[in-house]
């Protein structure tokens, strides 16, 4: 390997940085906004469910939708952190999870059958979320896209494994029959 490249990579190879604030984000963050977000929810609806009964049961779903969620949040973080092979593509696909999850709770609110006054009410805060949603998507996932760090990390990591593997497999003594 070059001189460029060994600096290169001594520079960037590592969990810090913007990277670090990902894994903090998808382990620690997200889980805890998400476990916030299910009891306001909770709290802030209990009031209704007799006037509406669906809304318990939209509780149930979403509640269960946005822990599994953050099961696989988790999941991505602690692979990214811990340099696991395929850590990337991991986490790329959790955020594409979590924007699908968002689009489609844009839309669960309405088919409550609340009053139209409710429904519009709902509107600003249905969109905003959907905003910030999409845009967490985005940058990290551009990120993830474009990082030297995640290259220089996650790249270098599957190149050395696949050479440890292939000389490992040079290694081994061949099968001969000797009969």
């Amino acid at each position: 390997m070059s001189d460029f490249n060994n600096e290169y990579l001594g520079k960037y190879k590592s969990v810090g940085g913007w990277l670090l604030l990902l894994c903090f984000a998808l382990t620690i963050g997200g889980p805890l906004r998400t476990i916030y977000n299910l009891i306001t929810s909770y709290n802030e609806t209990s009031p209704y469910f007799d006037q509406f009964p669906g809304l318990l049961n939209l509780l149930y779903f979403d509640g269960f939708l946005s822990l599994a969620l953050m099961v696989l949040s988790i999941r991505a973080g602690i692979a990214l952190w811990r340099i696991k092979p395929g850590a990337v593509i991991i986490a790329k696909n959790y955020l594409s999870i979590f924007l699908g999850y968002s689009i489609i709770a844009v839309f669960i609110p309405f088919t409550l059958g609340l009053p139209s006054e409710a429904n519009e009410a709902m509107i600003p805060e249905v969109t905003k979320t959907a905003i910030q949603s999409m845009f967490y998507f985005g940058i990290w996932y551009w990120y993830l896209n474009v990082s030297k760090r995640v290259k220089a990390t996650y790249l270098s990591y599957e190149i050395s494994e696949e050479i440890e593997n292939n000389s490992l497999e040079s290694e081994k003594p061949e099968n001969r029959d000797e009969t």
